[in-house]
């Protein structure tokens, strides 16, 4: 239902609600709810009668002071590093993502909340539309199959279903994947929300196991795939002195510091999930990110790879490796 649609109790509570986030105008609530401006100063008239505390601010605006946050400091900091998140992942002009970043908000502290809520222009991002968001997350909350087409890169379009058992943002891109069976191919499989084309509900139903446990199928994910078939393979990589510092500081999943060598550099060792070729693909980009700064030890596909795209881009340079 659109906000047109709304019944007028229920546009009413939606006011209150964006009032209690922000200081806004009517003519901003106008154009929320697709009113007339003189429709939404009658809502605020009817507001006010029956006490909801709404203020009036100088340049026409209107607001509803909230009471204290009951978050510590540390919690705050947590739900703001969340909500700029959402807000970094938040396709542009999807209601219900900036309804989301709005709710999320309301957690912080006022003063906060002001910073957040100024933060956030709108975000140009073509991948998703609203009605491919909507029935992704209605498969998975209705338990229906999901029925799309799939545009893998490289490939022809093509039908597939889903029973959608989990949803995942990657740490690498921050784009969604849903994964679960594949009832077709009785297979658990991964895809890529914004390769999906042409989705729908089916009137099929499934239950999602009750012994799965999505972090046993993410353990090991450099992304989301995580273990694809081939099993665990121990990377060995060596990092130059420039590069040691930030692999000091952390944040990458399962990297073990084996050795500080003399001259400021380090050998490091991460266990990843591979493919059915055993090849750790997820980590392939992460490695050539550092450049020359980093050289792959082990295992000898992935040195290979590695060894075999450098001498391409020095052919394409034309400077010998």
């Amino acid at each position: 239902m659109g906000h047109s649609a709304l019944p007028r109790a229920k546009r009413l509570q939606k006011i209150l609600e964006l009032l209690r986030l922000k200081p806004r105008t009517c003519q901003e609530l106008a154009e929320r709810f697709n009113r007339s401006v003189r429709s939404i100063q009658r809502d605020i008239e009817v507001l006010k009668d029956d006490g909801e505390g709404i203020e009036d601010l100088p340049g026409d605006r209107y607001f509803i002071p909230s009471l204290p946050s009951s978050l510590s400091a540390v919690e705050a900091l947590a739900v703001y590093a969340a909500a700029r998140l959402l807000y970094h992942h938040a396709p542009n002009s999807k209601r219900s993502y900036l309804t989301a970043m709005e709710k999320v908000s309301a957690l912080l502290p006022e003063n906060i909340r002001a910073q957040y809520l100024n933060s956030t222009p709108p975000l140009q991002d073509p991948r998703f539309s609203e009605g491919l968001l909507e029935d992704v997350s209605r498969a998975w909350k209705e338990r229906r199959v999901l029925s799309f087409q799939y545009c893998a890169p490289n490939k022809k379009p093509e039908e597939r279903k889903l029973e959608v058992w989990f949803l995942e943002v990657s740490r690498v891109n921050l784009d969604i994947y849903a994964m679960g069976r594949d009832p077709d191919k009785d297979s658990f499989r991964t895809f890529k929300l914004s390769r999906m084309q042409h989705t729908r509900l089916l009137q099929e139903n499934y239950t999602i196991p009750p012994d799965f446990d999505p972090s046993k199928v993410l353990n090991h994910a450099w992304g989301v795939v995580g273990l694809s078939g081939g099993g665990l393979t121990t990377i060995h990589l060596r990092f130059k002195p420039e590069a040691a510092y930030r692999i000091r500081e952390g944040g990458y999943p399962s990297l073990h510091i084996e050795q500080e060598l003399p001259d400021g550099g380090l050998e490091v060792s991460l266990q990843v999930g591979t493919d059915t070729d055993r090849f750790p693909l997820e980590l392939i980009s992460w490695v050539q990110s550092w450049g020359s700064r980093v050289e792959v030890l082990s295992p000898a596909n992935l040195r290979e790879r590695w060894l075999n795209e450098a001498r391409e881009v020095a052919r394409l340079t034309n400077d010998p490796v």
